[in-house]
């Protein structure tokens, strides 16, 4: 894992400073604390913070390729840099170390973009071609590594960070108001392209951008492939292949010249990834479970805490726990915000930064569950709302009675029971704080009708590729694409910032393109006993009617115990509703009414009408507050 740093001047354009150059690159020290370099070629300048996970004696960057046509920076690993390794000897090529930058490096100059084909592995790289000064940008196709880029009066400047962007001495921060719009409704902190500031773009998952002055170009490599509607295997065929599939990924990623322990939750993900591990090393592993609590002593029954355990004492594994009381919480919240200059994606980004401390005084990577809930439909909930609104298109298909109570409990999950389009649906079933609230939350000058109208169009754009299919399968698509790279991205960032290398096996593009492929009630289903078909999803949730992750529990249920196999989701626990309300109320008072950014930005009397929500609504504080932490970081 490193951190990435170019900056590609305008022909007639001035060079930066190399003292300003290192000051940008070691904003980055974090994801890079075991080595840093620097180069220069022309109008051409690189630089990268390294930390070493693979051939530790090499692989200092940047990184020249042996016939001295390219130049390259690199964030990431190849799991199968093996397979390409034997690729470029038949083609004559003949590495000169261990790393997988050279492997890349030779990839990309003996098969161009073309290579990108071949690797498996999570990756953000720039190649410049050094005669032309022509680059190009690469981002994984799921977007487990992230990559900035802006362009600041005539130097395209691209990073790891954001952080490293805005110290170009050029660049005038201004929040992007519809991105910021956007995170308050869904926690996203990017909208497409558009981060929360003006300017600042990330490459998209499976994104190319090549830029030669003074044009930029993008594409895509790679999109995931389309649901399949008929099954090519039978369930039991399907899942016996899955099972293959990921004990093959669990080996390639547990590639590395250091310690790898894991991070536990004891759901269904965790337990399958931490047996796979077993049965391939054969071997201990040091894992670690963490989690806010109120009482550092209290062993909360049913919790990831006892499931965890479980799990470790099953697998003989190292086990600890990270318990995080508020306050310690509220500083590693602060702290957060002001590494990344991003408001948080998630409260379980505090959890994660606490837990990848704690591993990296044993390990330099970890292990974590990503991706599943996403491949294989694990928010139950979400993944089948998509039905309430095809549904509520064919309401006449129901009788009275069932009407009634469809159309109850809409309004009980939505707050509605009719919607014009299945983008307007998706954020009313995935959204927090509603365009409605936000219209009286902001002041007018900085809000407009304008923007939650291009949000909606920009969702109703994903929905609308993906053809004439059930929402429910559409709703999966868009899961994939928008709350997989989201959550990844909250990995990467949690992590680095303790200089710990995350890795997430079932985010493996391969193992990714099998589940899209699966038919949908192989992921997700409506138990056969279910009464009440009709009913809304969050209705049929809560009844325990809805079987999700069928074909992984299978592959679970081989594996482990009934109890780790079957546990419903949950997450790394954290009672921030209730810290929200009671233990950091005060904090939060004085924030909203002292905030320079905050009462710029919104009306004052709506932030102390916020400050005294009741409890149902205290989680509307958590993307106010991250908002303005950021704010007054960036702007004051």
């Amino acid at each position: 894992m490193c951190g990435i740093l170019g900056i590609i001047t305008g022909p007639n354009g001035d060079l930066l400073d190399e003292s300003r150059v290192l000051r940008m690159r070691d904003t980055m020290e974090d994801r890079g604390p075991d080595g840093a370099g620097f180069f220069r070629h022309s109008q051409v300048t690189l630089a990268h913070r390294r930390l070493a996970i693979r051939d530790i004696e090499h692989g200092q960057q940047p990184w020249i390729s042996q016939n001295g046509k390219y130049a390259f920076v690199y964030n990431g690993e190849i799991y199968n840099d093996d397979e390409i390794t034997k690729s470029l000897s038949e083609n004559g090529v003949q590495l000169r170390t261990q790393c997988d930058t050279e492997v890349l490096a030779e990839a990309w100059s003996l098969w161009g973009r073309a290579c990108l084909d071949r690797i498996r592995g999570m990756f953000a790289f720039a190649a410049v071609e050094l005669r032309t000064g022509k680059t190009w940008l690469v981002r994984d196709r799921v977007g487990m590594k992230p990559l900035f880029y802006a362009a600041i009066d005539g130097d395209f400047v691209f990073a790891s960070s954001i952080a490293a962007i805005r110290m170009h001495p050029r660049f005038t921060s201004q929040p992007n108001l519809a991105t910021i719009s956007h995170y308050l409704q869904t926690l996203r902190i990017t909208l497409g392209r558009d981060t929360v500031f003006q300017g600042i773009s990330t490459l998209l998952p499976g994104e190319i951008v090549s830029f030669q002055y003074p044009d930029l170009n993008s594409d895509f490599y790679w999109v995931p492939p389309t649901q399949t509607t008929k099954p090519r295997l039978e369930f039991e065929d399907a899942a016996n292949q899955l099972g293959d599939s990921l004990k093959q990924t669990v080996q390639q990623h547990l590639k590395s010249d250091v310690t790898v322990g894991m991070m536990m939750s004891g759901g269904v993900d965790s337990n399958t990834l931490a047996t796979l591990v077993r049965q391939e090393t054969g071997s201990k592993m040091t894992g670690v479970c963490g989690g806010g609590v109120d009482n550092l002593s209290t062993n909360e029954s049913g919790s990831d805490f006892e499931y965890a355990r479980v799990c470790a004492s099953h697998l003989d594994f190292d086990y600890s726990e990270v318990r995080i009381t508020s306050q310690q919480y509220l500083e590693s919240w602060q702290s957060l915000v002001g590494k990344l200059q991003s408001p948080l994606a998630t409260p379980t980004d505090t959890i994660i930064f606490n837990i990848a401390k704690h591993l990296k005084q044993f390990c330099g990577v970890a292990l974590g569950g990503e991706g599943a809930d996403e491949a294989f439909c694990g928010y139950a909930t979400q993944h089948w709302s998509g039905n309430d609104f095809d549904r509520a298109q064919c309401m006449d298909q129901l009788n009275d009675q069932q009407q009634i109570e469809f159309k109850n409990g809409l309004n009980q999950q939505y707050g509605r029971d009719n919607f014009s389009s299945l983008a307007e649906h998706y954020l009313a079933s995935n959204g927090l704080i509603p365009w409605s609230a936000q219209k009286a939350l902001f002041r007018p000058e900085y809000y407009s009708d304008e923007i939650p109208q291009s949000i909606n169009s920009h969702y109703q754009q994903m929905f609308d590729a993906h053809g004439n299919i059930p929402s429910a399968e559409k709703y999966a698509g868009v899961l994939i694409s928008v709350n997989l790279e989201s959550l990844l991205r909250r990995l990467d960032t949690a992590t680095m910032a303790a200089s710990l290398e995350a890795r997430v096996p079932f985010a493996d593009h391969v193992v990714i393109e099998n589940a899209v492929q699966l038919p949908h009630h192989y992921k997700i289903d409506l138990a056969p006993s279910e009464k009440s078909p009709w009913l809304n999803s969050l209705a049929l949730s809560q009844r325990g009617s809805l079987r999700s992750k069928r074909i992984l529990r299978s592959v679970a249920s081989g594996l482990m115990p009934a109890e780790l196999a079957q546990r419903p989701k949950m997450s790394f626990p954290t009672p921030l509703p209730r810290w929200l309300s009671s233990d950091w109320q005060p904090w939060i008072k004085e924030k909203l009414a002292s905030s320079d950014f905050a009462n710029t930005l919104f009306r004052p009397e709506a932030l102390a009408e916020v400050a005294n929500f009741p409890d149902g609504l205290s989680l509307w504080k958590w993307p106010l507050i991250n908002t303005i932490l950021w704010g007054d970081q960036c702007f004051n």
